[in-house]
């Protein structure tokens, strides 16, 4: 029986997108600091391909989604509240969050929106 064959995209790039600024900060499976920092609206942070997913700390949950392939899930939580110990890999983020529905944030729709433009 041959071998399954593996999609080059079968692990899409995982971003964490911000809409409105949002302090973040994404930790290794080992404890380590990978990025720390705040993220403005519109910025980006693509999380590095690590053997074991790194987890996700916000500080503004209801400003921070995830762009996986050219899809956009979330957002992260309610807004004003803090969310700790989110997996970022593709399969947790996309059994743990539903895609975002763009009608509910203005800001979300903008920016998809201008992503949609840089493409052309």
């Amino acid at each position: 029986t041959p071998a399954p064959q593996v999609l080059a995209d079968a692990n899409p790039p995982v971003r964490v997108v911000a809409v409105r600024p949002a302090w973040i900060r994404v930790t290794s499976a080992e404890g380590n600091i990978v990025f720390q920092g705040t993220l403005n609206g519109g910025e980006t942070y693509e999380v590095p391909a690590l053997e074991d997913a790194p987890s996700l700390r916000v500080g503004e949950s209801g400003s921070v989604y995830f762009q996986v392939a050219d899809a956009h899930y979330g957002p992260v939580g309610p807004q004003g509240t803090i969310t700790r110990d989110v997996a970022l890999s593709v399969d947790a983020l996309t059994e743990r969050y539903d895609l975002a529905a763009l009608s509910q944030d203005e800001d979300l729709s903008t920016y998809v929106a201008e992503l949609e433009l840089d493409a052309q």
